[in-house]
């Protein structure tokens, strides 16, 4: 499978929200979803965040491809009813669409070979809702899902919230994570406050700052992981690249963590806390994760702990 490459971006249109100095381009599937993969939730999909004449946010690789992404998309990592499927069968990629079992492991490396369909349900200046839905009936049960997502801006940042149903004829799985690219030049110029009590293993250690950092590779890239936060709930401070600017955003969480991934290339690095639980079936539930702009009095106020 070769993925469609460009400089830019996808070639779809977006929907731009504003308010204030922020400002969100948000891709439209509805005109091709197959270009944006089956990684990523491609309803609410933001592609860029500016805040001013900056754009925070950047891309994993030099060129767009649908697999490495761009912005701050997330993703459902568990597929819903593949384990119940034969060879040749369909399942379900969460806001992607649906995979055919072909004897091997697909996942999210490729296209969907069926995209789910997303409508708009409503839009504001600075904000926006968009919906989908899909089912499949595997080995006599039915899998499927109804999806929600609404993206808004606030004077200091922005805001997802994800509302999610299963129907499944059993408890079922399920990881999701957010996935931002904050921009950046190299593997170790975003840093992250983590809890003290997080162990950091692969290339992610503290430096004498307290914050985490990333140790590049030789291919100049870099992941690692924190452990032993299962259950906690707190935020994330995430010192941008100085060569970007700096600043810190908060990324505001709503869940329990299960553990966090921290990735990076040379042009973007990512944060993701993992929601990792079992769904009951036909169970509703929503959280959200805000990115939200620290002002430095704000930041030193956190720093002494008042």
């Amino acid at each position: 499978m070769i993925f469609p490459t460009m400089s830019a971006g996808p070639d779809l249109p977006h929907f731009d929200l504003h308010r204030g100095l922020w400002r969100a381009e948000i891709h439209d599937p509805r005109p091709n979803p197959v270009i944006l993969g089956a990684r990523y939730v491609q309803g609410g999909y933001v592609h860029r965040l500016w805040r001013g004449e900056r754009c925070l946010t950047g891309m994993a690789s030099p060129r767009w491809n649908p697999f490495d992404g761009a912005g701050t998309p997330e993703t459902f990592e568990t597929d819903l009813g593949a384990a119940h499927t034969d060879e040749g069968d369909t399942y379900l990629r969460i806001g992607a669409g649906r995979i055919i079992n072909q004897g091997g492991s697909r996942r999210h490396l490729y296209l969907p070979d069926l995209p789910v369909h997303w409508q708009l349900v409503d839009r504001g200046d600075d904000w926006l809702t968009m919906r989908c839905n899909d089912a499949i009936l595997r080995q006599g049960g039915m899998f499927g899902y109804q999806l929600e997502r609404t993206v808004r801006l606030h004077d200091d940042g922005l805001e997802s919230l994800t509302t999610l149903m299963l129907t499944c004829p059993w408890n079922h799985p399920v990881s999701w994570f957010p996935h931002p690219f904050f921009a950046q030049n190299a593997a170790d110029e975003t840093a992250y406050l983590l809890p003290t009590s997080a162990s950091l293993t692969g290339q992610l250690s503290r430096s004498d700052d307290g914050l985490a950092r990333l140790t590049p590779g030789k291919w100049a890239g870099a992941s690692g992981q924190a452990h032993a936060v299962w259950g906690h709930r707190g935020n994330i401070d995430c010192h941008l690249s100085p060569a970007h600017g700096g600043g810190v955003m908060r990324m505001e969480i709503s869940w329990p963590w299960d553990h966090v991934v921290v990735w990076a290339s040379r042009f973007a690095s990512s944060v993701e806390p993992q929601l990792g639980r079992i769904w009951p079936r036909r169970e509703q539930a929503s959280w959200s994760i805000r990115y939200r702009w620290i002002e430095q009095g704000e930041r030193r106020k956190a720093e002494v702990g008042s």
